[in-house]
């Protein structure tokens, strides 16, 4: 597989969310409305719209990249991987090697030929990358390619000796989308967050892969100014007051409602009052984790409609 980008983490285990608002598919599940009818389903997989080879990892082996060692963590065996070549019909793209963006007048453009690439990831993973395209989808944003860095790669989190998520099969690293009908540019790419008219398309995308996955690290990282990591916490759940989603909370709540908190990773009092403007829940109410999630869905359901 494609090596994966560096520095996420595994977010701590919290309830997932368990209603789906406004049509689309919450972080647990669910289908968003309007989007195109399943692909046929791949011959493995068992996942409608999947199109994959079983291609699990049967041995384990040491983990050598990014670690700190010395005594270096085992990556372990995932017998469910799979080599998935599209999800929902749509492919995916691997584009994360040098020299594959120039820089133009108003940005970073893609101007090297991309070859499509099988993706190796978890069932789970499938799962959510086919409610990410459903999402897109029904808020009139088609997709007609994945542009990514990579998902299953035996390795450490940067800098630490934590396996990365990326070890388990259970994450993907997403650097943009090529659209199926384009009004503008071809392609969004991450690389143009500071663009005020990208990081407007670029919060859509985020927050829809948001109500897709459990947990999300964006452009507010300065190690993720060209991809987002995106993975399912190995099926523990969103974990709302976690720094990758208290984050762009900020940044939803922000857009949404005119405030001018200061877009940083602590889940504090600013943080809490938003959402509780926002939603109209009590602060008891907000610190029931399964609460606080179906309100993150309403809030992510809004930024993604624009």
């Amino acid at each position: 597989a494609a090596a994966a980008q560096p520095h996420e983490h595994n977010a701590p285990g919290a309830g997932a969310t368990t209603q789906t608002p406004s049509g689309m598919g919450g972080a647990s599940g669910g289908q968003a409305s309007g989007a195109r009818p399943p692909a046929p389903t791949g011959p493995s997989s068992g996942l409608p719209g999947v199109v994959s080879a079983p291609c699990g990892v049967r041995t384990t082996k040491p983990a050598t990249d990014r670690c700190t060692g010395p005594v270096l963590p085992t990556c372990p065996p995932v017998p469910d991987l799979l080599c998935v070549t599209s999800v929902s019909g749509i492919p995916f793209e691997y584009v994360m090697n040098s020299g594959w963006v120039v820089k133009g007048a108003g940005g970073l453009y893609v101007v090297k030929n991309r070859s499509a690439r099988k993706q190796n990831f978890t069932p789970a993973v499938a799962g959510a990358v086919a409610r990410f395209i459903s999402n897109m989808a029904s808020i009139g944003m088609p997709v007609e390619a994945i542009l990514t860095g990579g998902s299953y790669y035996c390795r450490c989190i940067s800098h630490t000796n934590t396996l990365s998520n990326h070890s388990f099969g259970d994450a993907i690293d997403v650097a943009g989308i090529r659209w199926r009908s384009p009004t503008g540019s071809r392609e969004t790419i991450v690389h143009n967050y500071a663009n005020p008219g990208e990081r407007a398309i670029l919060r859509r995308i985020n927050a829809c892969l948001r109500l897709s996955f459990a947990n999300v690290i964006d452009y507010h990282r300065t190690d993720h100014r060209d991809h987002f990591h995106c993975d399912t916490n190995r099926g523990k759940g969103r974990y709302p007051k976690g720094s990758t989603s208290v984050v762009f909370i900020k940044e939803a709540l922000n857009k949404i409602m005119g405030l001018g908190i200061p877009e940083t990773t602590a889940y504090d009092a600013a943080t809490a009052k938003g959402l509780r403007d926002f939603s109209g829940r009590t602060a008891d109410e907000l610190s029931n984790t399964a609460t606080l999630n179906k309100v993150l869905d309403d809030l992510f359901a809004r930024v993604a409609r624009g």
